[in-house]
């Protein structure tokens, strides 16, 4: 069997995915058994939320409160009528029928109350399922299980926890997850053995077929015969897109940065790795992972032996590595779109010529350059920053990738079922990865949010102030934890400085300290005759 086609034992699964027709009766018939329910609520609440993820604090605790009582309901009735009693199921459903019950019950509270409250739940869930695991001889799919467990205390604890940029994220990724598995489940449950859901029927007969199929897997993956060329032109060029970069970035030019995005071959064992883990092959995967853990040795080694004899003058107020240490979940979500277009267009000959634009908007080899460049220079915070924005872009286009490649068919819906336990422990670990990343990216998040939020402020209690000296005008305004630096020009008399130390204080909440620079203007108006 070659590597583009599908195990034999997918054939009954075809068969059965290539029975069209919708019952409108047994739809309505399985939306009445608790499990649908279930789904729906997690469904519309997961959908609501990630339309308005800035909702008060007293809806919010509506909607999830309805929710959690709504699974933990079916959770709690499923598991009695099971004989015998099903314990850990049984525990889960009172644990959500707890949460349910005291976020419609404590009303008036907080954001940060609501999230502590949600946030527990979650990672108290995430237990019981490791505890369950811990306890249990015949679980399936055991690793599964764990990092499913791992990635809910995981969630949970950032929920509790967070505030700002990165409560708003984790809503927003709750909310997919909540989408997800409300829509499976509500699938689940409304089909019967002849019928499909509208849903899962376009998905189950989305399959692009075996040539073009092998196409794609031969555009990425490096094997056979022709494997070591490819191999040996893929180091080539990571060597040359790194030596260009690296130049580009001592000479602070972008066009050459972009230059070296184009022609680095990074991308291509990325899309390796995640269409790998999509189709089940864990070997090919690793594989893959290998041949990107080479282009990254590659890029750093050669960029910090480049600098020790082409060194950046001034690396601190280089722009192109300015622009490339602090990431935040902006990357991310450039990350996850960059995916989504390069799978798309590799599946798809008739595009394939906006995989140079993918290239640019995920840029993997210039945070790579980065690391080498500030490694020599001493400079090691920045040199964890393009660290993480370089493995902001890994996760986020494997994961992005793998959702598109579902999409144009390069694993068969039947293909997934039958792979399933692969499939689910590989995603699994990048969806880890994924939250351990959400923690620096969504706190360097809040912290350039928070800065642009104080720095309006501090204007608009500068300009307040000099609304009674309409002959000054702003030059600067800085605020620094209790520090404010300010710097006015202009001529005539200027109201007390005390008033605007006192106007930082009222608008911070806290005392301020304020360096104020007066710049004297003169004008003179001359008329000159010939």
């Amino acid at each position: 069997m070659k590597d583009h086609e599908l195990p034999e034992g997918d054939v009954t699964l075809r068969e059965q995915d290539a029975e069209p027709g919708i019952d409108r009766h047994a739809i309505w018939k399985g939306l009445q058994r608790p499990a649908a329910l279930r789904g729906l609520a997690v469904l519309v609440v997961g959908v609501v939320a990630l339309a308005a993820p800035q909702l008060s604090a007293w809806l919010l605790s509506l909607l999830i409160g309805i929710a959690l009582l709504v699974a933990g309901g079916t959770d709690t009735v499923a598991a009695l009528r099971s004989r015998p009693v099903a314990r850990a199921d049984l525990g889960r459903g009172v644990l959500l029928l707890g949460g349910g019950t005291a976020l419609l019950a404590l009303r008036r509270i907080g954001v940060g109350a609501v999230a502590g409250l949600v946030g527990g739940v979650i990672a108290m869930r995430g237990v019981l399922d490791l505890v369950r695991v811990a306890t249990q001889q015949d679980v399936e799919d055991r690793g599964w299980q764990v990092l499913r467990g791992v990635a809910q205390v995981l969630l949970g604890a950032l929920i509790a926890v967070s505030e700002g940029d990165l409560l708003l994220f984790l809503v927003a990724l709750m909310a997919i997850v909540w989408i997800i598995a409300g829509g499976v489940a509500l699938a689940e449950e409304v089909s019967v053995a002849d019928t499909g859901n509208v849903v899962l029927d376009w998905l189950h007969h989305r399959d692009m077929g075996p040539e073009e199929r092998s196409a794609v897997i031969n555009k990425v993956i490096f094997e056979g015969e022709a494997a070591r060329g490819r191999i040996s032109r893929f180091i080539a060029l990571m060597a040359f897109s790194t030596a260009i970069a690296t130049f580009g970035i001592n000479a602070d030019s972008t066009a050459v940065v972009i230059g070296a995005m184009l022609i680095a071959p990074l991308m291509t064992p990325i899309m390796a790795t995640s269409a790998s883990m999509l189709m089940g092959w864990p070997k090919r995967a690793t594989r893959s992972l290998f041949l990107v853990a080479g282009g990254i040795a590659v890029a750093v080694a050669g960029s910090w032996l480049l600098s020790r004899y082409f060194p950046v003058l001034e690396v601190t107020a280089n722009s192109q590595i300015l622009s490339r240490v602090s990431p935040n979940t902006v990357d991310l979500m450039i990350a996850f779109a960059a995916g989504a277009a390069g799978a798309f267009a590799l599946s798809r000959p008739d595009v394939s010529d906006s995989l140079p634009g993918v290239a640019i908007a995920v840029a993997l080899v210039p945070p790579l350059t980065v690391i080498g460049i500030t490694l020599e220079a001493g400079e090691l915070e920045f040199a964890m920053g393009a660290t993480l924005l370089f493995f902001t872009n890994l996760v986020g286009v494997i994961l992005a990738a793998g959702v598109t490649f579902v999409f144009v068919g390069l694993s068969p819906w039947f293909h997934l079922e039958a792979n399933q336990r692969e499939i689910n422990r590989s995603f699994a670990t990048v969806g880890v990865a994924l939250l351990l990343i959400a923690i620096p990216l969504s706190m360097a998040g809040d912290e350039v949010f928070t800065a642009v939020t104080n720095q309006g402020t501090a204007s608009t209690v500068v300009e307040e102030w000099l609304e009674s000296a309409p002959g000054y005008r702003t030059v600067s305004v800085a605020i620094r934890g209790s520090e404010a630096e300010v710097a006015v020009v202009g001529s005539g008399p200027l109201p007390a400085p005390e008033s605007l130390a006192a106007g930082f204080a009222a608008e911070f909440d806290r005392e301020i300290t304020v360096d104020l620079s007066v710049i004297p203007e003169e004008r003179f108006e001359v008329t000159g005759e010939p």
